[in-house]
């Protein structure tokens, strides 16, 4: 069971989450800067890692992604997969 860090960056909000990631504890962090697409390279290669019983960490839920029906899809997905979903801070 490993954790992996997803760090959604934006050039808005430019603190570094990959560091808080990595402090926290991930194995391995995926990164994708934030446009206009909901997904990038950074999530593909993050999907393609997990295995089941393993966790996925962001350090806030309005990192995952911009839209709250994404998010659900996101973690309904992950759910499916048998994958955890969980954030730093609320």
């Amino acid at each position: 069971m490993t954790v992996y860090g997803y760090a959604r960056t934006s050039s808005i909000l430019p603190w570094d989450q990959v560091k808080d990631l990595e402090s926290s504890g991930c194995a391995r962090v995926f990164a994708d800067t934030a446009g206009g697409t909901e997904t990038g390279p950074g999530w593909a290669a993050l999907i393609e890692t997990v295995e089941r019983g393993d966790t996925v960490r962001v350090v806030a839920w309005d990192r995952l992604t911009r839209r709250a029906d994404f998010a659900r899809f996101v973690a309904e997905n992950l759910e499916k997969l048998g994958v955890g979903l969980e954030a730093l801070k609320p």
